[in-house]
């Protein structure tokens, strides 16, 4: 597997030339510009193991903006049979743009068409959307919506043969929990039981300001049981999380098994926070009466190799 990029991005190619698999044309192009063809090209799986079929692209929001004035916002609905989608925008001003993309906007309930072609655009209170819907989630949960996620590439100059990637970040964090069952006998889990670290929302950008966050635990009801001897990996989502090491705490069953610390795995401190586009990786091992994690497997990195672009991965 070839090296990638740390953030998951696709790119839009900017060509006078070539087949599409969908059009549109922009009514709002000033008659005195030149005029620019914008062709879309995205793949929708990820060629790495991070990925995980469930977190492709279902849609994109493309918004493109010049003088301050939206001139294009569209929304794109991905085949997800397809490995590959091509879009096409025609007639664009050959001038500085800044492009936007919002990709699977319904997982959390939003719809940006609001920003109308022809109203001014504000970037600050576009990017400072509050998500607050459906996070924390379960796997199945994101599997007719995918996760949300946003890029923005500022004053790119569209000309003939040009092209860009605009780097999508993914709003959340995943937390990946394998529990090892060595507790002498089959293992029923009806709960997987966090500490309160889970935010209510946060922006559709990365931004300091959190705004009015608040935090709480909680409990994800499971109906798995872990044979004797064998073990299971828990995929759960959330929204980027700043609680402080004495929130991120893991426990099983409503108590059955206490909730122990998650530690860091190279100074064995207490996480701190879990950003979004991170993935938590704990490694956890059920003994007849306790939980206990393996600090040398507690991981928490970006999630770098998830990555779609085209021309394919350099």
């Amino acid at each position: 597997m070839k090296k990638t990029n740390r953030y998951l991005s696709f790119l839009l190619l900017l060509l006078l030339i070539g087949v599409t698999s969908s059009c549109i044309k922009d009514d709002y192009t000033p008659e005195s510009k030149e005029k620019a063809n914008v062709y879309v090209k995205l793949n929708t799986r990820a060629n790495d193991d991070n990925f995980l079929t469930n977190e492709g692209i279902k849609t994109v929001r493309l918004i493109l903006v010049q003088e301050g004035q939206v001139i294009i916002n569209h929304l794109f609905s991905v085949n997800t049979d397809s490995e590959e989608e091509t879009f096409s925008i025609l007639g664009i001003p050959a001038q500085n743009t800044d492009f936007y993309a919002v990709v699977n906007e319904a997982s959390v309930n939003q719809n940006f068409d609001s920003y109308a072609t022809g109203s001014r655009f504000d970037a600050s209170a576009f990017k400072g959307t509050l998500l607050s819907a459906n996070f924390p989630a379960t796997y199945s949960d994101i599997a007719n919506s995918g996760l949300p996620m946003a890029g923005e590439l500022l004053q790119q100059y569209i000309s003939d043969g040009f092209s860009v990637t605009i780097p999508v970040t993914r709003a959340i964090a995943r937390i990946d929990l394998n529990i090892t069952n060595n507790s002498g006998a089959d293992l029923p889990i009806t709960s997987v039981d966090f500490g309160a670290f889970f935010t209510n929302q946060t922006p559709l950008f990365s931004q300091e300001n959190l705004g009015s966050t608040s935090y709480s635990s909680h409990s994800f009801e499971e109906t798995e049981t872990i044979n004797k001897g064998g073990d299971h990996t828990f995929i759960y989502y959330l929204y980027e999380s700043r609680a402080g090491n004495n929130a991120y705490t893991v426990g099983l069953n409503n108590g059955q098994y206490k909730p122990i610390a998650i530690k860091k795995t190279e100074n064995n401190q207490p996480i701190d926070e879990l950003l979004r586009n991170q993935i938590l990786r704990i490694n956890a091992t059920v003994n007849e009466s306790e939980i206990e994690v393996n600090n040398l497997q507690v991981v928490i990195a970006p999630w770098e190799e998830n990555n779609v672009t085209v021309p394919p991965f350099e």
